[in-house]
Parts: structure tokens; sequence; C-alpha cells
């Protein structure tokens, strides 16, 4: 499943002391997906998103996520 997120920033600053949006950890179920700042698109994997009888699918808040099928997702820096 692909999210975008469309949250607000976190606002920080960098080492240099520049003022920076450091981004959003993003959990599922206890598991890291990654670090997101608002347009950015991350893929979750599909066994993190089933629910099951003891613990229901994730909720993803409609102010804060929408869904992209299509759209490419994030890479880390230095990734092509």
């Amino acid at each position: 499943m692909r999210k975008r997120f469309i949250g607000p920033a976190n606002p920080g600053r960098d080492e240099a002391g520049e003022r920076v949006d450091l981004g959003h950890e993003v959990n599922v179920r206890g598991q890291y997906v990654g670090n997101v700042r608002s347009g950015d698109v991350i893929d979750i994997p599909d066994a993190l998103c089933a629910g099951t009888e003891d613990d229901p699918a994730p909720v993803w808040p409609a102010e804060l996520w929408e869904d992209v099928a299509d759209a490419p997702v994030k890479t880390k820096k230095g990734e092509d």
C-alpha cells in the first residue's frame, strides 16, 4: 500500500542551526517504516496493513494521509 503524507511539517534545526522540516517517524504495528515530510510517498508492506481478529488494521487519518497507488516512492538520500 502506498500512502502520501499530507500532514504538517515537524519544524526543527539541522546541525548547522538552519531551520528545517525534521519529518515524522512512521511506525506500523511497532515496525519502523520510514521518516516522512509533507508530500513524501512511502510503501507500506501489505503484511503490516492487514488486520487480524486480535489486531485490527492500522488507521490512516484522512487529514494526515492519502492513498496513492501509482505515485513514485520516496527514496533515501543518495539512492536512485
